[in-house]
C-alpha cells in the first residue's frame, strides 16, 4: 500500500495513494511454502546469523543482536524530544509507567517474529505513533479488492519500486515507527533479512528462476530507472512545502558536489542563509529529517557518516534531468559558498 504523510511530527495525518503490485506467483509459492515449513520446525535464522558471526568476527560489533534492554516501546503518547539525538535511554528514559509491557516469548515460540502481510510504503519516514496505531487497527484496507488486512510496518522504498519490475519486499524492523528511533538494531535487522531472503531463494526451483527475465532486460525495457526516480520526485514535490524545499536542497547538495559530503557539512551547508553575516546552529535540519523527505533516494553510512544518493544510477538521472528538478542549484551553491566565506 502507497501512503503520502502529510508532515513527520506527530500530529498530522495521512492518506492512501494507491496499491502496489504483488510480488510474482514464483515468490509468493515460495513464501507459503517456508511459511508452511517454520511452522512445523521453526525457522533456525538466529543459528544461521551467528554462524555468519562466527565466521566473520568483524562484523560482530555492527550487526550482532543488541542486549534487550535496549529494546524498549513507548507508549503512544511519550514523543522523543525533536531536534534531540540523546538516546531514549537518558532523555525518555526506562519508567514502566511510559513503556508498553510485552511478555516473553516462550520456548514453542521462534525467537525471531517472522511477520507475513501488509506493508505501507510511505513518501516520509514514519516517526508518529498516534498514525501507526491508527494504521495497524484498520479493518477497512483494502488490498487486491480484499478488506480487513492490517498494516504491519512502514517503509519508503517499495513503492518506487514494486510497480516497474517483479519483486518481493522483505524488511527487516529496527524500531516501532514512532518518534524514538533505535539505531542499536539496525544492523542486526538488517542481517535477518538477508538471512530470510537466502533461506527463501534456496527453496526456488532453478527451472522457475531461468523461466524469468534478467531484471537487467526488465529494466532496459521498461526504462525502469527513470520511471522509478521520477515517482520518488513526484511523492517529494507532493509533501508539504517545507518538505519539499529541505528535500530538494539536500538532493541538489549531493548531486552537485564535487567530493562526497559528511552529514554535518551537508547540515552546514543547508542551514546557510543568503545575505547574513552569522550563522544560526538551531537552523540546521536533522539528518533523519533530510533522509525522510528525500523519500529513500539517499542514504547515510553510519561509519564514514558520508551522505550520499542511494546507487550510481540515482547521479545518473539527476545528472540528465538537473534542469527540470534543480534549475537553479549552482547559482545556489554560488551564492551559499559566497556568503560563507563572507
Amino acid at each position: 500500500m502507497s501512503l503520502s504523510l502529510r508532515k513527520t511530527i506527530q500530529g498530522q495525518g495521512f492518506h492512501t495513494t494507491g496499491f502496489l503490485n504483488q510480488p510474482p506467483t514464483v515468490l509468493r509459492t515460495a513464501v507459503n511454502g517456508i511459511k508452511a515449513q517454520y511452522e512445523r520446525k521453526g525457522h533456525g535464522l538466529e543459528e544461521a546469523i551467528n554462524k555468519i558471526l562466527d565466521e566473520y568476527p568483524r562484523l560482530q560489533q555492527e550487526y550482532k543482536r543488541p542486549g534487550s534492554r535496549s529494546d524498549r516501546l513507548y507508549q503512544s503518547g511519550v514523543i522523543h524530544p525533536p531536534n534531540n539525538d540523546t538516546a531514549c535511554a537518558e532523555v525518555c528514559g526506562n519508567d514502566p509507567s511510559q513503556l508498553v509491557s510485552r511478555p516473553e516469548r516462550t520456548k514453542e515460540e521462534d525467537n525471531l517474529a517472522i511477520h507475513y502481510g501488509l506493508i505501507a510504503s510511505a513518501n516520509q519516514l514514519m516517526k508518529n505513533a498516534l498514525i501507526r496505531d491508527s494504521l495497524a487497527a484498520e479493518k477497512n484496507v483494502i488490498t487486491e479488492g480484499i478488506t480487513g488486512k492490517e498494516v504491519l510496518c512502514f517503509e519508503m522504498e517499495a513503492a518506487g519500486l514494486m510497480n516497474h519490475f517483479p519483486c518481493l519486499v522483505i524488511r527487516g524492523i529496527c524500531d516501532y515507527s514512532d518518534s524514538h528511533k533505535n539505531k542499536e538494531w539496525q544492523g542486526y535487522a538488517a542481517m535477518t533479512a538477508a538471512a530470510y531472503a537466502k533461506d527463501l531463494l534456496r527453496r526456488i526451483p532453478p527451472n522457475k528462476v531461468e523461466a524469468k527475465k534478467r531484471i537487467t532486460k526488465i529494466i532496459s525495457g521498461s526504462n525502469a530507472y527513470n520511471q522509478t526516480y521520477k515517482n520518488a520526485m513526484e511523492r517529494i514535490t507532493a509533501q508539504d512545502a517545507n518538505g519539499e524545499r529541505l528535500a530538494k536542497k539536500g538532493l541538489w547538495w549531493i548531486t552537485c558536489a564535487k567530493r562526497p559530503l559528511i552529514t554535518v557539512e551537508l547540515q552546514y551547508a543547508i542551514a546557510i542563509k543568503p545575505g547574513k553575516s552569522e550563522f544560526d546552529e538551531k537552523s540546521q535540519p536533522n539528518i533523519e529529517d533530510i533522509v525522510s523527505v528525500c523519500a529513500g533516494l539517499v542514504t547515510v553510512d553510519e561509519k564514514s557518516k558520508i551522505i550520499r544518493l542511494v546507487h550510481y544510477t540515482t547521479q545518473q538521472y539527476f545528472n540528465r534531468t538537473r534542469d527540470i528538478w534543480f534549475p537553479k542549484a549552482e547559482t545556489d551553491i554560488t551564492t551559499i559558498c559566497v556568503t560563507y566565506l563572507s
